[in-house]
């Protein structure tokens, strides 16, 4: 075979090594609660983006190879969710979980992609016609040392300190600024904490003091109730009720509903403290508080 015939030959093989891993490579796996779609794009800008659908998508150009890695974000288990939350000691822990199985996962898509490369180098010697096997197994070699300089190339480029630069697009193009409104929320919600307990505190000395005047008639049999209702999920609300029932002698506490928004088990999660509060808590549901 001439020599140009042989390069033709190989850019044949290369195309079709190319095609074959831009159709089939996409791939569906899941990381305990969360489900995820990949897909390797070629040929296209170096760049990574995650997309959350309905809300939009997150670009970064992280890598210098004309590849795009598109990770979506399919679905997520609130049940699986909760229980991971609930059994999990600390943050660092749920990070090694995801490192792990994330690792695992990325090395089986390469070996994929491999395969598939291979698989395309075949098939562009058979569109050639080789009569020698050796050919063809040289083909599968060419696709399969392309897509992996591809694949060494984009490991050895990539930047992961880019996504503190991220572009969004779609309604997480918002996302900047509800990170800053989310930590001034948190800061604004401690202070609201502590000045709760401080107007709590205030409202028991008045209570006192009004006891202290001399009663119109004798009431005996006395019963301390105390009625809660839509907290939705409220941060400081728990920490409220702690210190009314301690302040006051509460006997009983009745929730009239709308404890959550959705009523999900991961909602049900952070209420988990009202069981160890010291007085019967007794929750009459209201519409928000089961999954429509």
């Amino acid at each position: 075979m001439k020599l140009k015939q042989r390069i033709g030959a190989a850019i044949v093989v290369v195309f079709t090594a190319l095609a074959l891993v831009g159709l089939f490579n996409k791939m569906d796996f899941s990381i305990e609660a969360f489900e995820f779609e990949i897909q390797l794009e070629l040929p296209d800008h170096g760049v990574t983006e995650i997309s959350i659908p309905p809300l939009g998508s997150i670009s970064v150009a992280t890598h210098n190879t004309p590849v795009r890695l598109h990770l979506t974000l399919k679905n997520i288990s609130l049940d699986l969710l909760g229980n991971i939350l609930e059994n999990i000691s600390d943050q660092q822990e749920l990070v090694d979980m995801f490192q792990t199985k994330g690792s695992y996962i990325l090395r089986f898509y390469i070996l994929r992609l491999l395969l598939l490369a291979f698989l395309g180098g075949i098939a562009g010697a058979l569109l050639l016609r080789f009569t020698d096997p050796l050919a063809y197994l040289c083909s599968g070699l060419v696709g399969l040392l392309t897509v992996g300089m591809l694949l060494v190339g984009t490991y050895s480029t990539y930047q992961i300190e880019e996504f503190r630069t991220p572009q969004f697009n779609g309604a997480l193009e918002a996302a900047p600024w509800m990170i800053g409104l989310a930590e001034e929320a948190l800061s604004r919600v401690r202070d609201l904490s502590d000045q709760m307990q401080v107007m709590s505190g205030n409202l028991n000395n008045m209570f006192e003091r009004m006891e202290a005047v001399e009663p119109l008639g004798i009431v005996s049999g006395k019963v301390k109730i105390l009625h809660v209702s839509d907290i939705h999920n409220n941060p400081i609300a728990l920490d409220l009720i702690k210190q009314i029932v301690d302040n006051y002698g509460v006997d009983y506490i009745i929730d009239t509903g709308d404890l959550s928004d959705y009523g999900t088990s991961l909602e049900g999660m952070l209420t988990g403290e009202l069981a160890a509060l010291p007085v019967p808590y007794i929750f009459v549901p209201g519409n928000h508080d089961s999954p429509a």
